[in-house]
């Protein structure tokens, strides 16, 4: 190395250091994602020749980190997403496969301590004990098996369209949902309608036309949730329950579970509606009640056991009773929330050259780092 190549890396460095990076705006993000998705959807169904063109295009955008087959920086054939200098990691303190996506690939973390490259991936869906759902580059639903060795050893293998669950036959989606539960699917294929289907009774249980450009945003036993010409509604069997509020955008992070839906605002407050107590007038629409708001950025835990917040540098978890406790052990900057289960929530921190992803049990709000990306980390949908 020269004197002047070292002097032009220590600037570069020093330079670095100074500069503050801004907070990820997981709300702006996931709007984009969604009208990017609804516009490749559309012209996906002009034909195969524009499809292959949009899958071209996405694996261009794969960080050469995460790209499949040996790197020629690392001859002994690793991915580079377990390698990256990441701080100490505890990944037996999963009791299951943590997914998400790194880049633009589908990532498995296990209790075993290895990081799995599942393919590429346009986002993760949801995923039950069974296995992950994901939007593939050609916006089309994939189910990847988990299958356990069944040694108690915390390891894994993948493989896409195995296991119990089969997924109905669909074409390019612009939206979709896994209920939290993992029972139930919903999806728009063209944005003027969805379809549910029950993945455990395996059959269609509700259909629906809807104003085009509309999208699917959540789905639970109680209903879907849609977001239609700028509101959004909770769609049950016969009456369409609304969330009384002007302040969200079209792909708004939301959720819904148990009785309760949320819903993330421009202000970057989450709201949380109570879809039970609406009255319904004549039309069959009703006005949900609104019980609550939480600061920050919120997820809905499964059969609504509670909500994960992020809201500046801090975390907090707010439990269905009791009072919010914040979550220790996070090293880095937050970035994003979520769940691996009811009694596990799941936060990415910027840290050191990456994102580390901590595990935080609900029972003592302390986190354990468990994986370390060099690639930015989206957490399911």
């Amino acid at each position: 190395m020269t004197d002047v190549t070292q002097q032009v890396r220590e600037m570069f460095t020093a330079q670095g250091r100074e500069v503050e990076v801004p907070p990820f705006d997981e709300v702006r993000f996931r709007g984009e994602v969604r009208r990017a998705r609804s516009r490749r959807a559309g012209r996906l169904a002009v034909g195969a020749a524009l499809a292959a063109g949009v899958a071209a295009v996405a694996l261009v955008a794969v960080p050469p980190m995460l790209e499949g087959g040996p790197s020629a920086d690392r001859p002994d054939g690793s991915t580079g997403v377990a390698d990256a200098a990441a701080p100490e990691l505890y990944p037996g303190e999963l009791r299951a496969p943590l997914y998400y996506n790194a880049g633009a690939r589908l990532v498995a973390a296990t209790p075993d301590g290895e990081v799995h490259d599942l393919g590429p991936s346009e986002s993760v869906i949801g995923f039950t004990a069974e296995g992950v759902l994901s939007i593939d580059a050609e916006n089309r639903l994939v189910w990847t098996a988990a299958l356990s060795s069944g040694e108690g050893d915390g390891s894994f293998t993948f493989e896409p369209g195995a296991g119990p669950v089969a997924l109905p036959t669909t074409g390019p989606v612009q939206s979709a949902a896994l209920s939290l539960d993992g029972r139930y699917l919903a999806w728009s294929e063209t944005g003027d309608g969805f379809s549910v289907w029950d993945l455990k009774a395996d059959r269609r249980v509700k259909e629906a036309e809807l104003v085009p450009g509309s999208s699917v945003s959540a789905v639970s036993e109680q209903g879907v949730l849609v977001f239609e010409e700028g509101q959004l509604e909770l769609w049950k069997r016969e009456v369409i329950a609304d969330m009384p509020t002007d302040r969200v955008d079209d792909g708004a992070i939301s959720d819904t579970a148990g009785d309760l839906v949320t819903v993330v605002g421009r202000d970057d407050v989450t709201r949380v509606y109570d879809v039970t107590t609406a009255v319904w007038n004549d039309s069959g629409h009703g006005p949900a009640k609104l019980v609550d708001e939480v600061p920050g950025v919120g997820r809905l835990a499964p059969y609504a056991r509670g909500i994960v917040s992020v809201d500046g540098a801090t975390v907090r978890l707010w439990p269905a009773s009791g009072e919010p406790v914040v979550l220790t052990g996070i090293g880095g900057a937050p970035q994003s929330v979520g769940w691996l289960d009811e009694d596990y929530a799941v936060v990415t921190a910027a840290e050191g050259d990456g994102i580390v992803v901590y595990l935080c049990p609900v029972a003592d709000a302390a986190c354990t780092p468990v994986a370390f990306s060099e690639a930015d980390v989206r957490l399911a949908e």
